[in-house]
């Protein structure tokens, strides 16, 4: 009998192919990953209109915004992919009463791209937390389907309307 049954043989047979193969693989390489940072501010006007059509309210939006862009090139300087992190800190704020609610979250974006640097796919990583709005999901938008919890959903946006009304 064999020191060394089947399934040894036909497991050290299958790493032994992996270890070859790898080894005639053409290598691959890429540049250093280029980094992109900014910050700002950003208003949005009127990004909520809360009550009927006709009369209600506006709440608008301001926040505190960094960005972190990271471009990854293959050696030859071809950008294959990138990955945009937006982070933001602010306020809804009702602008005919003052009141306002804090906002907070990021973004993250996960893209690859084709040679010429269109998108060939998106991903897009999201949470948002606050008083009133809160959620955390993913955005394929090869498919246009999102995944979890949706910080604007109807019944959150109507709590903040509450929250911020007279």
């Amino acid at each position: 009998m064999s020191r060394w049954s089947s399934l040894t043989r036909h497991l050290a047979a299958l790493s032994l192919a992996g270890v070859c193969a790898a080894s005639l693989a053409p290598v691959v390489s890429a540049a250093a990953p280029e980094v992109f940072v900014s910050s700002g501010a950003a208003y949005d006007a009127g990004y909520f209109h809360c009550g009927p059509a006709d009369g209600g309210f506006a709440i608008d939006g301001d926040w505190a915004i960094t960005r972190r862009l990271t471009i990854f090139s293959t050696n030859d300087g071809v950008p294959v992919r990138d990955i945009e992190d937006i982070r933001f800190d602010g306020r809804w704020v009702n602008p005919e009463n003052g009141k306002w609610a804090p906002d907070k979250g990021a973004l993250t974006f996960f893209d690859t791209l084709n040679p010429d640097g269109s998108f060939a796919t998106t991903m897009l990583n999201m949470h948002r937390t606050g008083t009133y709005l809160h959620g955390a999901g993913r955005i394929d938008f090869t498919d246009g389907l999102f995944r979890g919890r949706d910080a604007e959903s109807s019944v959150d946006v109507a709590a903040l309307c509450a929250g911020l009304a007279d």
